[in-house]
Formats: C-alpha cells, structure tokens, sequence
C-alpha cells in the first residue's frame, strides 16, 4: 500500500508488495488517526511500545512518543519489552538498574554482578538467596526467567548450562545431597528441595555432627544446635519466636521506607529437633541421641517454608559389631509468589532480607499461607493448574556443591474432567 492511500506503509517497500490480508489494520489507518492514538489514549510507555511493533511505526511516532516518556516510565516500559525478548533469548529485567539484562550461564557470578553497577545499587547484590552450610544460591533473575518461561515461553536452554555442569568444591563428610525442582500454581512460582545426608556410625557421632555443622533449608530454618540460646530455639519452644513476633510489629513501623533493611544476623533460628532426643535444656553431649521419624511436619514463621522430616536407621552386613547407617532426609516446599518484582514481600522472606522478614505473622496476613498450605499445595498441583519443571539437581558436602545435573519436565494441565 502507498502512501497516496493514505497508510503507513512506505514506497521504497514496493518492490515486496504486501497481500492485504498480511498487512496489519493499523497500518492501513490514516497517520493522523494512529497520532490521535498514540498521544491521546495511550500511556508513554505503552506508545513507546507500539512505536516499536514495525519499522513504519517507528518512523512516524516514535521520536513523538520518546519525547513523551520519562525515566519512571522505563520501568513499565521495559517489562513490556522483555515479553517479546525473552522468546528469543534468556532475558530479564533487573529493576535496580532499570535495565534488560541478557543472561549469559557461562559468566553468571550470582555474588557479583558486574553489570548491574553494584557500586551504584547495593540492592543488586541482595537479591539472592544464600543457604548457610552450602553453596547453592538462587538469584532473583533466577526467578523471574522461570517465570519468564512460563508467562511468555521463553526458551528454557540456558538452563543445561547453567545447571549441567558438574561442579566441585570440597571433599568434606558427611555430604549433603540437594535436589531441587519447581512448579509453577496459578501464575505463582513454588520451589521444593529434598535434603539428604547418611552417616554410618554411631548416632551420637552423627548428632555432633548435626548439631555443631551449619545447615539451613531456608533462611531461618536449620539443623545446627550448638547455639541454641536467646536467638535459637527448637521447633517445640515459640516463646522467644513470640517476642520476636511483637518486636517484628514495631520493626515494620520503622523499616517499612527502607528497602536495604535486611533480617539481622541475631533473629531467631529455627532448629529443626524432630530427630533428637532431649528431655531437658541442657543434655551432656554423652546422652544425646538420634530417634527414628518418619515425615515430621514443620514450617518456617519468617517465610512461607513447609518442610518435613525423615530419620532411617539401618544396620549394615552382618558382622561384629553391627554398623549402623542413619539417614537423614528434610523436604522442604517454598512458596515464592509471582517473581514480578524484587521487592515483593513473598520473595524478600524467602531471600531473608527485607523488613517483612520480621513479623511470622506475614505467613497468614500477606502470604495467605497457615502452615501446612505449601506442602499441600505443591503435592496436590498435579489435580489443578501447575506447570512443572524438575530443573536441577544439587549435591552439596557440608559446605560446597560437589555436583549438579539437570533433569526437565514439563506437565501439562490436566482437562476440567480430571477428578480432584
């Protein structure tokens, strides 16, 4: 179509004469009326976005509606763009920065971004979980391509490189074997990880072990004992976690504007207790003992964590002495929400920093989550609407991975037939 006609489309395009059926309804409207459009019914970052559908749109409104937008309206602006990016290559918004970001898994360096001028935005660096006792750690970017993938189906590639290299760092024992996966309920992302550790020996060994090694299934939630005092307690005793709960009600008063507040080191531990045998206080390290459970139920009050715990005692041949095997399993189910935003309450509890870490009452008020609901949740998705990807698989030593590989599935939506 020419310009005589009225259109958008250009002349020097004549030699490729476009069928009418392929030529898009908008450009076929006279350019007064796709002005009209554009600055009086839509936003700036939404005429921005149009201006950058076709090269002919390009040409006629988008120096007009660049002029139009400030920075503000990068940030409604950008997550537009990344839907259409994100199809071809691994792409994220990070709002730090206020950029798009191309995620490279062969320079990917969760602790350090260099290219989210962490000098200028000390958030960037904070986005991220860190477990104590391990090295895995989930970055927001993480998150949000997961999500990526299942809002706009963007590749998913990038996680073969990122996940399936085998990787070492430490030889220490006993190990710690972590397999991760993810799903994906009613647009919100969950994450479920299975930690299992074996000893073979005597209990008392394995429990000093436990107790005098840190490792955490979340950021407030660990089996380490030995400094079980004013700051740490066990799962049966809540009276300090209660107190804490009071002093998180003022904490949310005072760092409600600051998004740099971060849970201090000095909040309370939830010390995972369903293997032990203790009767008082203080037991001399002679009469701590390991029991046999078989899925504890537990939950984290900081963030929406759900977990259960498993202790198996087997013997081992048939010799004097009899040696034992313990093995020690914890199921952890994580409820993320959307991943829409670093900010986001749900995801800042589960990173462990943010002033929403304050208060365990957030799990009902703002996570809409009683304890419980996460595990129930996850197990149940596979009857409702869930999206599944088993991504990756963790083995960790007391303090470092010691390898990775990569598993991937994608469920699909059962029919409205399916019985519940």
């Amino acid at each position: 179509m020419s310009q005589e006609q009225g259109g958008l489309t250009r002349p020097d395009q004549s030699s490729q004469p476009l069928i009418e059926a392929d030529v898009p309804p908008l450009l076929n409207l006279p350019l007064e009326l796709v002005f009209m459009i554009s600055e009086k019914y839509l936003d700036p970052a939404s005429a921005l976005a149009l201006s950058l559908t076709c090269k002919d749109l390009k040409a006629a409104i988008f120096a007009k509606s660049r002029r139009r937008s400030k920075h503000d309206d990068r940030r409604v602006f950008l997550p537009l763009l990344e839907k259409d990016v994100s199809r071809r290559r691994p792409t994220y918004y990070c709002d730090d920065c206020v950029c798009l970001h191309y995620y490279d898994p062969a320079q990917d360096n969760p602790a350090m971004h260099s290219h989210l001028h962490i000098f200028r935005y000390g958030d960037c660096r904070r986005n991220s979980l860190y477990l104590p006792g391990t090295d895995f750690v989930f970055g927001y970017h993480h998150a949000r391509l997961l999500m990526n993938r299942y809002l706009y189906d963007a590749p998913h590639d990038w996680f073969k490189d990122k996940f399936g290299i085998p990787k070492h760092h430490g030889q220490h024992s006993p190990r710690w074997t972590q397999q991760w996966s993810s799903k994906v309920i009613a647009g919100e992302l969950f994450l479920s990880a299975t930690h299992t550790v074996s000893f073979i020996g005597d209990g008392n060994d394995f429990r000093h072990i436990l107790d005098y090694n840190d490792y955490n299934i979340c950021r407030h939630v660990g089996t380490r004992k030995s400094f079980e005092n004013s700051y740490h307690r066990s799962e049966g005793s809540d009276g300090l976690l209660m107190y804490w709960q009071r002093f998180g009600d003022l904490g949310n008063t005072i760092f409600v504007s600051d998004r740099s507040a971060f849970s201090p080191p000095w909040a309370p531990i939830r010390v995972i207790d369903s293997f032990r045998i203790e009767d008082r206080f203080f037991v001399p390290p002679a009469h701590r003992a390991m029991r046999v459970c078989t899925d504890v139920p537990g939950s984290c009050g900081f963030c929406a964590t759900d977990y259960a715990t498993t202790l198996e005692k087997r013997v081992i041949g048939g010799e004097r002495p009899v040696r034992q095997e313990w093995i020690l399993t914890i199921t952890a189910y994580h409820y993320l929400g959307d991943c829409r935003s670093p900010y986001d309450r749900k995801w800042a509890a589960f990173r462990g920093f943010g002033w929403s870490c304050f208060s365990p009452r957030d799990r009902v008020k703002v996570f809409r989550s009683f304890p419980g609901d996460v595990r129930e949740r996850w197990e149940t998705s596979f009857y409702g609407t869930g999206w599944d990807i088993d991504w990756f698989r963790v083995a960790m030593s007391m303090k470092g991975s010691v390898g990775i590989s990569l598993d991937y599935e994608v469920v699909p939506e059962p029919s409205e037939a399916t019985p519940s």
